[in-house]
């Protein structure tokens, strides 16, 4: 994959999973497309999946199986400093600062399978930040002291008014009811003075590049994509952990940097869950099935509130709700051997664990920590 700085034209828009141009009923509601948010990872596979298929590269009959092996990596903001180095920002791991704690049995709703949970270490209200620097998560990932959190200025929502246009002629719709106004407000993404985004793709087909200019997000909306080998990969940004020495057992914590979709079972991995045809030899849920990881289990995790998102499709409509575990949250996983976490290791670091992988779901990254104190 190519590394690249996406730099917008102008504004952005990125809906979530709320009604956009609902018309009014009462005087003081009012039509809101609610758009000001970071982009998601499949807002950037969609930009450059459609920029190919539109590309003369790829020939007169182009469609989405021509492409079929489209990656993408990201966004992620990107600063540009004072003195000219950049820094990079991820999503704040959501258990930032906490302590793993052993649940008490029957003490809380948890699954019977998670043994622990986690717990702040101090007590008062806090205003965490939604992106840390590279820096900051590089400390998270080593176990090393925590600093205190700053909260950088990477965007801002900006608000516009449109016209409703009317879906079958193009022009503005004429309202006659004094409780519609044909009109919508919308909030837009504008990214801060000095502030790009990373992102990495692969076209999935050699000797074709992607093109330098692409449609993001809804509205049709324009960002410039450059490649820049000069940023770092993010194999380079996050080298795989060295498997601890010892007996066991290990604890692996997988924190994820995009959003994950386990479509069939929520917040759980699909991949901790049994799901044999004999429900009578089907493992412990939580019990992890990848072949080569025996004796690895969930044991703990810290998700947040679900990033809630659908779409549409001219072809087939409006597109079922999604429910995406957000980035930032983290699992840990108990391992009885060392060959067992190694093995783990290599599933998980970097990987695309999660439905539509491809699309930049479920990349998170490895990291030991420490076994709770009974």
């Amino acid at each position: 994959m190519h590394t690249y700085r996406v730099s917008p034209l102008d504004l952005l828009f990125f809906r979530d999973g709320r009604p956009l141009d609902v018309d009014k009923s009462r005087d003081d509601h009012r039509n809101i497309g609610h758009g000001a948010f970071w982009p998601r990872p499949d807002h950037l596979y969609n930009a450059v999946m459609h920029a190919l298929i539109g590309s003369r590269t790829a020939g007169e009959r182009a469609s989405y199986g021509k492409f079929g092996g489209v990656q993408t990596t990201g966004p992620f903001p990107l600063l540009r400093n004072p003195d000219g180095t950049e820094t990079l920002f991820l999503p704040r791991p959501l258990d930032w600062d906490c302590v793993m704690e052993t649940l008490p049995a029957g003490a809380t709703d948890a699954p019977p399978f998670l043994e622990y949970g986690f717990l702040d270490r101090t007590p008062d209200k806090k205003s965490y930040p939604a992106w840390i620097p590279l820096a900051d998560y590089l400390r998270y990932l080593s176990g090393e002291d925590l600093p205190a959190l700053g909260h950088a200025n990477l965007f801002m929502t900006e608000t516009r008014v449109g016209n409703t246009l009317d879906s079958a002629t193009g022009a503005s719709r004429r309202v006659q009811d004094r409780h519609r106004s044909g009109q919508y407000e919308a909030q837009y993404l504008r990214l801060s003075p000095g502030v790009s985004m990373w992102a990495a793709a692969d076209s999935g087909k050699e000797g074709v590049s992607v093109p330098s200019v692409l449609h993001m997000g809804g509205q049709g909306f324009l960002v410039d994509f450059d490649r820049d080998d000069a940023l770092p990969s993010i194999e380079q940004v996050f080298p795989s952990p060295e498997t601890k020495e010892g007996s066991g057992p290990f604890f692996v914590r997988w924190t994820l940097l995009a959003p994950a979709l386990f479509t069939k079972t929520g917040w759980l991995p699909g991949w901790c869950r049994d799901t044999g045809k004999d429900e009578s030899a089907r493992k412990p849920e939580g019990t992890v099935m990848f072949p080569d990881c025996a004796g690895s289990s969930l044991v703990a995790a810290c998700t947040g509130k679900p990033v809630v998102f659908s779409g549409y499709d001219s072809v087939e409509g409006v597109k079922d709700t999604q429910l995406a575990v957000p980035a930032g949250s983290c699992y840990v996983f108990r391992c009885d051997t060392r060959q067992a976490a190694k093995a783990l290791v290599a599933r998980l670091h970097l990987q695309r664990k999660s439905d539509y992988g491809s699309q930049g779901f479920g990349i998170g990254v490895c990291s030991f920590v420490e076994c709770p104190a009974p």
